[in-house]
């Protein structure tokens, strides 16, 4: 019998955010908001809400990287203090972008605008998840 006492549990040093898979995520995301977008002008979609700024390719643009590079850079320190972020960091995003997919439906004044930002609010989701998600090599 050995009375060497043994720690509780390993520290768990977080690996650090891969930014090459955020970039090449985070322009998919963006590209695929766009197409979102164009399609549902075409569609007919109004792109109306009762937002203080209209639904534009810029405005898709400043939220996407926002969420995503902004995201990813914030998770950074926080994932260094609490180093366990980075195991459910991912599918909370994923989840919150699911969540909010109702969200657009009751601010737009058309369904066409909501299914349209409510494909937008999962794009982004997955792309959270598919940016931050730990991969086998980390």
């Amino acid at each position: 019998m050995s009375t060497t006492p043994r720690p509780l549990h390993r520290p768990v040093v977080a690996a650090p955010i891969n930014t090459g898979r955020v970039a090449v995520v985070t322009a998919a995301a963006l590209a695929l908001n766009l197409i979102a977008l164009w399609i549902g002008g075409a569609s007919g979609a109004s792109l109306e809400t009762n937002a203080p700024e209209p639904i534009n390719a810029l405005t898709v643009t400043i939220t996407t990287l926002v969420v995503l590079i902004g995201g990813s850079t914030a998770l950074g320190p926080i994932s260094r203090r609490w180093s366990n972020v980075r195991n459910w960091a991912p599918t909370a995003g994923l989840a919150v972008g699911a969540v909010t997919m109702v969200m657009p439906f009751f601010a737009a004044d058309d369904a066409k605008t909501g299914a349209t930002l409510a494909a937008m609010h999962l794009i982004t989701g997955l792309a959270w998840f598919g940016a931050l998600r730990p991969s086998k090599a980390e």
